[in-house]
Parts: C-alpha cells; sequence; structure tokens
C-alpha cells in the first residue's frame, strides 16, 4: 500500500524496486535484528541462514533482492507481471516470517475442574 505502481520507465520501475527493497529490508532489521539495510544482498541471504527463517522463505526473499539489484544497478526493466511476482515475493516472504498468533484458548492452560 506503501507504494503504488507507477508508469513504467526506467526511472520510476528503478524507484519503485529502490523502495519495495527498503520496505523488505527495513521488515527485516525490526523483525530479526539485522542491519538489513546496510547489507548487500549476498550478506542478507547469508544471514538468513543463521536465523529462524526457512528455506524457501529464504529463496523468496533471495529471488526478489536478485531482480531489484538488477532493476537498481544494471538497469533491467522488467515486464508488468515481473513487477507484480516480484510484489508478491515480498508479501509471501513477510507472509512466511511473520509469527502467527496463537488463539487465546490455546495459550491458557486448561482450568481445572472443582472438586
Amino acid at each position: 500500500a506503501e507504494l503504488e505502481l507507477k508508469p513504467i520507465t526506467e526511472e520510476t520501475t528503478r524507484d519503485y524496486y529502490t523502495g519495495l527493497s527498503a520496505i523488505l529490508r527495513r521488515y527485516v532489521e525490526r523483525r530479526h535484528g539485522i542491519a538489513a539495510p546496510e547489507m548487500t544482498t549476498s550478506e542478507l541471504t547469508a544471514a538468513f541462514r543463521r536465523l529462524d527463517i526457512t528455506v524457501s522463505a529464504s529463496l523468496i526473499c533471495r529471488e526478489f533482492l536478485e531482480n531489484a539489484d538488477l532493476v537498481k544497478f544494471a538497469k533491467l526493466l522488467p515486464a508488468v507481471e515481473d513487477v507484480s511476482a516480484d510484489v508478491g515475493r515480498v508479501k509471501a516472504f513477510i507472509d512466511l516470517t511473520t509469527p502467527k498468533a496463537v488463539p487465546d484458548e490455546i495459550k491458557a492452560p486448561p482450568a481445572e475442574a472443582p472438586l
């Protein structure tokens, strides 16, 4: 919601990917306490191995970050479908790495029956 997709030009696409990458990196920084915004893609994916992040979530994130690097640094202009897929990767990574709430009835021990 923070980033609206604008008409695709090299500049708007690069800005869009820069913003999307920043959102993902801030999330990782806050969620896992590592300096993700200052890390390269390689450093960040290596850090995932030391954290409690599944291989599938790590691969999803790495695929997005590698695509973002191509857009930001190699001036790749992805197709609209590829941009949508990368947004989906970011959302999937966040969904996979966000702790699920435990319902209160599961958290609380069962009450003992009165005698």
